[in-house]
C-alpha cells in the first residue's frame, strides 16, 4: 500500500450520493454514477436515500416438508365482519397428484399461525377468485373457479372449538355462530372432518350436529364448509362451460370466462346462479352473454362515468386486447344495453395473466405480453383510458424474464412484481409523493415527471403477496409455505448476498486517462459486518481493480456511546416492506473511512460494495475516490 501523505483534502474526493435507483436500459458508461446497475442485488434505497442491505424473510406458519408445486394462486378475502382471510392454493405434487390444497391463514391463541385446509384433493391450484355480496343472507362470499363446471362459494366464517356432546358443538367466546357469519343450517369442518347441523346458529351452541366432536381439542379452528354449485344447476349457462376467470361487476353481477372460449357470461344482479336475459331488448338487472375478441385473461373493476352511461369491469383478452363493458340505460330507465368496447392498443399489450393485473390507487397496473409493466386508467385531461409504461428504466431485465406464475401487487406506494421463474421480486418505489401537478395533469399520470425509481432485484422466491397487520408477506413458489418479507437477517436461514454495483464514472471526461489510490466511504455498519469495496477501472479486457474491506469493528466506526447521532431515529419514515418505522428501531453504528490501495488507472471507473452472510447490515450515505489525471493523457488509445 502506498504511504499516506499529509495534505489538504478539501475537495479531493468526488463524492457520490443522492442515489437514484436501478437501471437496466442504457449503457452503463453513460448513466449517472449514483445509479445502481447489474449485477446489483439484494440492496434497497427505501425512503431514506441510502443504499442498504435488504432484510431477509422468515416463515409464517409451518415449514413445508414435501417437494411440491409451491403456492400457485392466492387471494385476500375480507368477509362481512371485516375479517381478512389470506388464502393460498398449492401442495400439488407430481406424484400422485390430485393432492392440492386451498388454505386460509388463522391465528389461534396469542400468536400461533395456522394455515387451515379449506378444500383438499385439488388437481388444479391455479384458481381465480372474486368477492360477491349475498343480498339474502347479508354476508359477503368468496367465489372461485378452477376450470371445472362449478363455482365454489365460502362465506369466510371461522371460530374456535370449545366443547361438544353428541349432536352439539359449542364455540369459544360470547358471540353467536351467526354473528361470526355461519349460516342458519349447513356444514362445519373441524380438523378436516365435516359435519352437518340443523340449528342453534343464533346461540353459541349448534344443534343437530351429525358428527361427535367431543374428543376434539379446545381452541381448534372451526370453519364453514365450502359450497360447490354446479353450472348444470344454474340458469341459462352451458353445463359444459369450464370457467377459469371470475369477477364481480359494479352492480353485484358475476362475470365468468374460460381460457378456451370467447364467450362472456354475466349474471343477473344479486344472483350469481342466473344468467338469463330478455331478447331482443334486455331488461335492467338481467344477465347477459357477450362474445369477446379472445378468451379473457382477467377482470378488474374501474370507475363509472355516470348513472346512465357507465363502464363496468375492464377485461384483458388474449395477448393484445383490453376492453370494457359499457352499460347504457334507456330513457325510461327500464332497459339496459351492454356494449363490448375495445380500447386502442398495440400488439401484445394484453395482460399476461390474471395475477399480473391488479389495482393501484386510481389506476390498473399490469404486465403485458410485451413484458412491459404499465398503468392503465383515465388522465385528468383525457376522456379515454391511457396506458403508461413505467418499466422502461429496466426494459433489458424485463425482456429477459419468464413471467409464468408471476404476480403484481401494490401496497403503500410500492409496486411489487414477483417473478418466480427467476426467484426474484422487482420493486417500483413510488414513495416520494412531493410532485403533485404539472401541465394541468396529475403527476401520477406521467411517470417521467416523478422522482420514482426501481429498486435492485431482490432474491425472494415468491409467487404472490399478502398483508398482515400492516406488513407485507409472500407465498413461496419453491414449496408450499409462506413468509414475512423484509424481516430478519437471513433468507429463511440462508445467507444473504448483497451487491451494490454503480454505473461507470468518467469524471466528466471520457477521453483522459485517470487514476486513483484512495476511496472515502461514509455510512452505517453493524459490528459483525465486513464490507468489501472494489474500485475497478474500465471494462472487459482493459479492466483492472483493487478491493479493500471496511470492518464493522474498525477504529473508524462510532461504536459504543449509547447510540449515534443519526441512528436513534432512521432518516426514512417508511421501510421497504410498507410498515412505518418501528418505535425504538436504530441504525447500526456510523462510520466514515478513507481506504488506500495500489493505483487503479482508468478512463471509466466503477465502484462495487458486497457482503455475504447472515445478519449483516450496512447502509451507504456517500462514497468517492481521489481521482486525478495521469501523465499518460489519452496515449493509451491514440493511434
Amino acid at each position: 500500500m502506498p504511504s499516506k501523505q499529509s495534505r489538504n483534502k478539501v475537495g479531493e474526493y468526488g463524492l457520490i450520493s443522492g442515489f437514484k435507483g436501478y437501471h437496466a436500459r442504457e449503457d452503463q458508461t453513460t448513466l449517472p454514477a449514483n445509479v445502481l446497475v447489474s449485477p446489483s442485488q439484494n440492496v434497497v434505497i427505501k425512503t431514506s436515500g441510502r443504499v442498504a442491505t435488504v432484510k431477509g424473510y422468515t416463515l409464517d406458519g409451518d415449514a413445508s416438508a414435501v417437494a411440491d408445486s409451491g403456492i400457485l394462486s392466492n387471494f385476500d378475502f375480507t368477509n362481512f365482519k371485516g375479517d381478512v382471510r389470506n388464502m393460498r392454493a398449492g401442495f400439488l405434487t407430481a406424484s400422485p397428484g390430485g393432492d392440492g390444497k386451498l388454505q386460509f391463514r388463522y391465528v389461534t391463541g396469542a400468536s400461533t399461525v395456522n394455515w387451515v385446509t379449506l378444500k383438499s384433493s385439488l388437481s388444479n391450484v391455479r384458481l381465480s377468485f372474486c368477492e360477491y355480496w349475498d343480498n339474502t343472507a347479508l354476508v359477503k362470499n368468496l367465489l372461485w373457479v378452477d376450470g371445472t363446471n362449478n363455482i365454489f362459494k365460502w362465506n369466510g366464517a371461522v371460530t374456535t372449538f370449545a366443547s361438544a356432546t353428541v349432536n352439539t358443538v359449542t364455540k369459544e367466546g360470547t358471540t353467536t355462530w351467526a354473528q361470526e357469519g355461519f349460516s342458519a343450517t349447513g356444514s362445519i369442518v373441524i380438523n378436516g372432518v365435516a359435519a352437518t347441523y340443523t340449528g342453534g346458529s343464533g346461540t353459541t351452541t349448534l344443534t343437530g350436529v351429525s358428527v361427535d366432536y367431543s374428543a376434539y381439542t379446545v381452541g381448534q379452528p372451526v370453519h364453514q364448509e365450502v359450497v360447490t354449485v354446479a353450472l348444470s344447476a344454474m340458469t341459462s349457462i352451458s353445463a359444459t362451460f369450464g370457467p377459469t376467470v371470475i369477477g364481480c361487476g359494479r352492480r353485484n353481477q358475476v362475470y365468468l370466462g374460460a381460457s378456451n372460449s370467447n364467450l362472456l357470461y354475466i349474471s343477473k344482479v344479486n344472483d350469481y346462479t342466473n344468467y338469463a336475459f330478455t331478447s331482443p331488448t334486455r331488461v335492467v338487472g338481467e344477465g347477459a352473454l357477450i362474445p369477446l375478441d379472445s378468451p379473457p385473461t382477467g377482470f378488474l373493476a374501474q370507475e363509472s362515468q355516470s348513472s346512465t352511461d357507465a363502464y363496468d369491469l375492464y377485461i384483458s383478452e388474449g395477448e393484445s386486447t383490453w376492453a370494457v363493458i359499457r352499460a347504457t340505460l334507456s330513457s325510461d330507465l327500464t332497459k339496459e344495453t351492454l356494449e363490448h368496447i375495445r380500447l386502442k392498443l398495440s400488439e401484445k399489450q394484453g395482460a399476461q395473466s390474471g395475477k399480473l393485473m391488479s389495482k393501484m390507487k386510481n389506476h390498473i397496473m399490469f404486465v403485458g405480453n410485451d413484458n412491459t409493466a404499465c398503468f392503465l386508467g383515465y388522465l385528468s385531461y383525457k376522456f379515454v383510458p391511457t396506458i403508461v409504461d413505467f418499466s422502461y428504466p429496466i426494459v433489458d431485465d424485463m425482456n429477459s424474464y419468464d413471467f409464468t406464475d408471476a404476480s403484481i401487487f401494490y401496497y403503500r406506494n410500492y409496486v411489487y412484481i414477483a417473478i418466480p421463474q427467476h426467484g426474484l421480486v422487482r420493486v417500483y418505489n413510488m414513495t416520494d409523493q412531493t410532485v403533485e401537478q404539472f401541465s394541468g395533469a396529475k403527476a401520477l399520470e406521467d411517470v417521467t415527471q416523478q422522482p420514482w425509481f426501481w429498486e435492485a432485484p431482490i432474491a425472494y422466491p415468491i409467487s404472490g403477496f399478502y398483508v398482515v397487520d400492516g406488513d407485507i408477506y409472500g407465498h413461496s413458489f419453491t414449496n408450499s409455505e409462506s413468509y414475512k418479507l423484509f424481516d430478519g437477517g437471513t433468507f429463511n436461514g440462508q445467507d444473504i448476498t448483497a451487491n451494490a454495483t454503480f454505473a461507470y464514472n468518467s469524471m466528466e471526461d471520457r477521453t483522459q486517462s485517470k487514476g486513483c489510490n484512495e476511496i472515502y466511504v461514509e455510512g452505517y455498519i453493524k459490528q459483525n459486518t465486513e464490507l468489501s469495496v472494489t474500485v475497478a477501472g474500465d471494462i472487459d479486457s482493459f479492466r483492472t481493480s483493487q478491493t479493500v474491506t471496511i470492518d464493522g469493528q474498525g477504529q473508524y466506526v462510532a461504536l459504543g456511546g449509547g447510540g449515534n447521532s443519526l441512528g436513534d431515529s432512521p432518516l426514512g419514515v417508511q421501510t421497504l416492506g410498507g410498515a412505518t418505522t418501528v418505535s425504538g428501531e436504530t441504525l447500526p453504528a456510523w462510520f466514515h473511512v478513507s481506504k488506500t490501495f495500489l493505483q487503479v488507472p482508468f478512463y471509466q471507473q466503477q465502484i462495487t460494495f458486497r457482503t455475504q452472510g447472515p445478519d449483516l447490515q450496512w447502509e451507504l450515505l456517500c462514497f468517492g475516490t481521489n481521482s486525478y489525471l495521469t501523465v499518460e493523457g489519452n496515449n493509451y488509445f491514440t493511434d
